[in-house]
């Protein structure tokens, strides 16, 4: 990993970085409709045991490179996988140090799509970013 400026305010002020226009953007929610008659009775007998099946939980390890930058691994541990500026830091510093390091443990739908995010960010900068996911505990 190639060891860039990491002043916070640059890392969120960076020119050339396009991952905030990427995911930030924000859920539609439906309105309602009050001319629509929404008094309707119906009886459905759900199991709610039965309906809710827990994933397996997946750690998601990020690799390191010498041609992504700091700010960029920042960038996308903050935006995609919701760390502070700290936590991001310290994964970012023990990727550089080790070789690899955790990123956290996710359920394994919501592991593989961030893993996907972070890939298709890193493909569109230009940055060969690798993450991997192993099961977890």
């Amino acid at each position: 990993m190639h060891k860039s400026v990491k002043n916070e305010e640059e890392i969120f002020e960076s020119d050339n970085f396009k991952l905030s226009q990427i995911f930030n953007e924000q859920p539609k929610m439906a309105t309602a409709n009050p001319e629509r008659d929404t008094d309707t009775d119906v009886d459905v007998d759900v199991d709610v045991e039965d309906e809710v099946k827990e994933e397996p939980p997946y750690r998601v390890i990020i690799h390191n490179d010498n041609i992504t930058t700091f700010v960029f691994v920042i960038k996308v541990l903050t935006t995609i996988f919701m760390k502070n500026v700290m936590e991001a830091d310290q994964i970012a510093n023990r990727t550089h140090n080790y070789g690899i390091a955790v990123v956290g443990t996710y359920p394994k739908s919501v592991a593989t799509t961030r893993i996907n995010k972070v890939h298709f960010a890193a493909q569109l900068e230009g940055y060969p970013l690798k993450m991997t996911m192993e099961p977890g505990e």
